[in-house]
């Protein structure tokens, strides 16, 4: 019990970085000046797609996350108030998205795995029956 407790906390560790930045996002822009773009909103509501996805179906989590992830590191949509870019020439992927979407890969390796596999139920392997 407690193991599958643990995985379920780690699975949901990317996540709840990218609450966290929104969260911060939305102190600096009530404390300053500051004021969201067409590319925050965007980003906050594709998180807040992922969320519901997280409790709803993981396959789709993973997925829709992942998809959202990408685009952030190519920088169609944004959660943090500043956007960073590393590269050459105008052309570049955020770091923030790149580490979050790293951090997916490597918490979230069973369903993954369990995408391409007929045998998943939700993201996860299916029990055999005996």
């Amino acid at each position: 019990m407690t193991n599958k407790l643990r995985k379920i906390e780690i699975s949901i560790l990317p996540l709840i970085l990218s609450i966290l930045l929104v969260l911060i996002s939305v102190g600096v822009i009530m404390s300053s000046q500051f004021v969201f773009t067409s590319k925050q909103y965007i980003g906050i509501a594709s998180l807040a797609i992922s969320t519901i996805l997280y409790f709803v179906n993981k396959k789709f989590y993973v997925v829709f996350f992942t998809l959202t992830l990408t685009m952030g590191l190519l920088g169609l949509l944004d959660f943090y108030v500043t956007t960073y870019k590393i590269g050459f020439a105008g052309a570049g992927i955020n770091p923030i998205f790149l580490g979050l979407l790293i951090l997916l890969f490597v918490v979230s390796k069973e369903q993954i795995g369990g995408l391409n596999s007929k045998n998943t139920e939700n993201g996860k392997p299916k029990k055999k029956e005996k």
